[in-house]
């Protein structure tokens, strides 16, 4: 080797490794340095990094220039031609392979213009990252294996045939060739190429069918979308996450986030829900268990292990401001039984800005009566306390009377600070009896209902007209605790609206 050939390799070395540092977070969180992840980026989300743009400028004078001494998987394919060449393998011809890269390349573009992250699939900094993080969720795990087995018996066939980002760089580079090449003309007359012509016609018309198929595809998914939306839950991303396309780009599903979530509340993107996001981390309020999920409000940990940035570094004062909801939802849907928020807290749409889904409120109450709002009742109050009177399992249950430990945890004042005299003479829900189901109705004795109620509202009184004793309910006393209903045997009482007769 010559001197030259020794600094190209020193050089070619030294960017690989600062490459591999950027996109695996080596330094502390990770660097966009692709010039088709920086471009992908600006048009689906708004980001916009300088380095991936100096790169591209880069290679409008030396042409590939990212591939020529930063690329990681460049590097790789050259290890493996070496070994393929000191080993003796016999080598095919790259010329039969379907020139798509500029197919590859109008696609991920067109489809950024969707909104469509899955462009980022080919890049091959994303590609290489779920690879060396060895990700179970990553199409690198799958991808980089099949490209190098195949570059063992065709020299640079992804280089040269597929890869989007080396298209981009052609691309870059087009308009400096023509120049040098308008230059030089009258210093030399040259032959049509016509090879160069055919292939170039055939970029062309590859490229135009990568902008319809793009385009398709981009009006196919979005249509999907709108059809799915209904059907499964939106995606909200983990304190500190930035838009989804970052999270596609960023995140290697190491799941490292998932095992230190104390609540299990940050759980893998389904690959039926996004294919793009398939194992990225998501918030996930529902929960088969009777445990809902929350995110514990002194907690920062999926913040703190994540090895890529993917998740920012939050301070936990910083973690703590965060409100996990969705940017887009209704308040109550059902009418017939609107939503009924704990004592002390607001409008519904007071609730969904100030409350940060910590869950402190919900296990604070001792009797399970507060629990999270779904996502069929509240897009917009996902995750967000409201009162129900039937827990997970179906038990009945009530508001403790000499109670307040839900307005006193309360941390951000969703739940306003009540003493225990205020809180008491908050009306949640008015009791209602179903007189028919009543014991007393059986000429059976009971007083169930009249010792538990704390406010003394539930009387027995005789009935001339019906010659038996009945109950009476005195509306302008209950509070609504739901106490007499929880501990009636025969559920005559209940704190459901859907019961019209009250006596």
């Amino acid at each position: 080797m010559n001197k030259k050939q020794i600094l190209k390799f020193v050089l070619r070395v030294v960017g690989v490794a600062a490459t591999c540092a950027a996109i695996l977070g080596w330094a502390g969180s990770t660097v966009v340095v692709s010039p088709l992840a920086g471009i992908t980026l600006w048009i689906a989300a708004g980001t916009l990094c300088l380095t991936p743009f100096v790169l591209l400028l880069a290679s409008a004078f030396v042409p590939r220039f990212f591939c020529r001494f930063l690329c990681p998987m460049g590097a790789a394919f050259d290890v493996v031609g070496w070994l393929a060449k000191k080993l003796g393998v016999s080598r095919i011809s790259a010329r039969w392979v379907p020139n798509l890269r500029f197919v590859f390349l109008i696609a991920t573009i067109a489809a950024a213009f969707f909104g469509v992250a899955g462009a980022l699939i080919l890049d091959p900094t994303v590609l290489v990252k779920g690879f060396v993080l060895l990700s179970p969720y990553s199409w690198g795990l799958i991808l980089v294996p099949i490209l190098l087995v195949l570059t063992l018996m065709i020299p640079k066939f992804w280089c040269v045939r597929g890869c989007p980002l080396g298209a981009l760089q052609d691309a870059a580079f087009f308009p400096f060739r023509w120049i040098k090449k308008l230059l030089g003309k009258e210093q030399k007359e040259e032959q049509p190429d016509l090879r160069g012509i055919a292939q170039r016609r055939y970029a062309w018309a590859a490229t135009i069918l990568g902008l319809t198929a793009a385009g398709a595809y981009g009006a196919y998914s979005k249509q999907e979308e709108s059809k799915k939306s209904s059907q499964r839950n939106p995606l909200i991303l983990p304190p500190g996450a930035g838009t989804e396309l970052q999270m596609a780009s960023q995140c290697a599903r190491c799941g490292a986030c998932f095992k230190s979530c104390p609540t299990k509340l940050i759980q893998p993107i389904p690959f039926e829900q996004s294919p793009i996001l398939w194992g990225a981390p998501n918030v996930d309020f529902q929960t088969e268990s009777d445990h809902p999920a929350y995110c514990e409000y002194t907690c920062n940990k999926c913040s703190e292990v994540c090895p890529t940035g993917a998740i920012a570094k939050l301070t936990l004062e910083e973690k703590q401001k965060v409100v996990l909801r969705l940017k887009e939802g209704n308040y109550s849907n059902n009418q017939l039984e609107p939503l009924l928020l704990p004592p002390g807290a607001g409008t519904e749409e007071q609730m969904s800005e100030q409350c940060v889904r910590c869950g402190r409120c919900i296990n604070a109450c001792p009797t399970s009566l507060i629990q999270p709002i779904s996502l069929e009742q509240s897009p917009a109050l996902w995750g967000a306390p409201k009162v129900e009177f039937q827990t997970r399992s179906g038990q009945l249950t009530f508001c403790e009377y000499t109670c307040n430990k839900c307005s006193e945890v309360c941390p951000t004042g969703a739940i306003a600070k009540l003493t225990l005299e205020e809180k008491q003479n908050v009306v949640l829900r008015p009791v209602t009896l179903n007189y028919s189901e009543c014991r007393l109705n059986f000429e059976k004795e009971c007083s169930i209902c009249v010792n538990e109620c704390p406010v003394s509202a539930i009387e027995k009184q005789w009935s001339e007209e019906q010659y038996l004793t009945i109950l009476t309910v005195n509306l302008d006393v209950c509070v609504g605790c739901g106490k007499c209903a929880a501990n009636c045997p025969e559920k005559a009482l209940s704190c459901d609206l859907t019961i019209d007769s009250r006596q």
